[in-house]
């Protein structure tokens, strides 16, 4: 269960660790030369022949053979799980912790009388 103070905690914590992802993004981006790992490299590779089967084979072997290397990757902070750690706060208000109520769909079954 929280508390005002624990909630108060836990909203400056967020807004810290904010802060210091982007902090640390704002360094290490251009300090370091990142690439996409192999498997990524190779399950992109897989995607492009996929799709590009359906054209002649010469341009698909041509596609296949510049997409060949690995891509350079960067930290991404734009996704939605450091866009909904803003959110937390305002949930637990609203509706509690996760643990007292469930997310799971409810089916109702109506009987006849």
């Amino acid at each position: 269960m929280h508390t005002d103070v624990t909630l108060d905690i836990l909203y400056r914590v967020t807004m810290s660790l904010g802060n210091t992802l982007h902090a640390f993004e704002e360094k290490t981006r251009t300090a370091f030369q990142t690439r996409e790992l192999e498997r990524e490299r190779e399950a992109r590779q897989r995607r492009q022949e996929k799709t590009s089967s359906n054209t002649a084979a010469g341009s698909s072997r041509t596609k296949a053979l510049s997409t060949s290397a690995r891509k350079p990757k960067q930290l991404n902070l734009k996704t939605y799980k450091y866009h909904a750690l803003g959110d937390y706060v305002d949930t637990i208000q609203l509706f509690g912790t996760t643990d007292s109520y469930s997310t799971q769909p409810v089916s109702f079954r109506l009987t006849p009388c």
